[in-house]
């Protein structure tokens, strides 16, 4: 994953050797980016950027949990960045934990509210959190969960349904809004 230019990411400090790595990630090389980073890291490691590297390049070879510690040490050195919750988040739900996603989606989205990136993943989230109570059915069914689980596992599926509607409704809202200013300029250019 190359480090995206939007908003957010300008507030992370970058050094050079921060930028070879993501350059590194970018192009699929994790072990030797890993290296870069932990290095930075021994020299300083209060280096958000570094910190959320490493923590993408975990998440990108599928250790959700550790893409979450370092992930959630970087947002801890820079609470303001909504890059950094929108990586946390990401990681959060790699790692399975959908509710912790949403609410890290949220905070993220509450600084780039039309981020179409936070918005798609966020609801993805959501829908994996339905899935998790479609399951949570088939082992009451199975005699695995209580009627207190199912109960409350039904209520959050309901709930992340609404949620799901209501992100699409957002999203397609969003789209609407920018179908209308292309078209204005349009208008101005002709």
């Amino acid at each position: 994953m190359a480090r995206p230019n939007i908003p957010g990411m300008q507030e992370l400090p970058r050094s050079e050797a921060v930028g070879q790595a993501w350059s590194l990630l970018s192009s699929g090389q994790h072990a030797a980016a890993d290296r870069v980073l932990r290095g930075i890291l021994q020299r300083d490691p209060k280096n958000a950027e570094a910190l959320l590297a490493l923590g993408v390049s975990a998440m990108e070879t599928g250790n959700g949990s550790r893409a979450v510690d370092l992930i959630g040490r970087a947002a801890r050195l820079a609470p303001g960045s909504a890059m950094v919750a929108g990586n946390l988040a990401q990681a959060l739900s790699v790692a399975g934990r959908h509710r912790e996603a949403l609410a890290a989606y949220d905070r993220a989205l509450a600084s780039m509210p039309d981020s179409a990136d936070l918005l798609i993943n966020r609801g993805l989230a959501a829908l994996a959190l339905g899935a998790a109570a479609d399951r949570s059915a088939r082992a009451f069914a199975l005699g695995e969960h209580s009627m207190t689980e199912l109960i409350q596992n039904r209520r959050i599926a309901a709930d992340q349904q609404r949620e799901s509607h209501r992100l699409r409704v957002d999203l397609l809202e969003h789209w609407a809004h920018l179908a209308l200013d292309l078209h204005r300029l349009w208008e101005i250019e002709h």
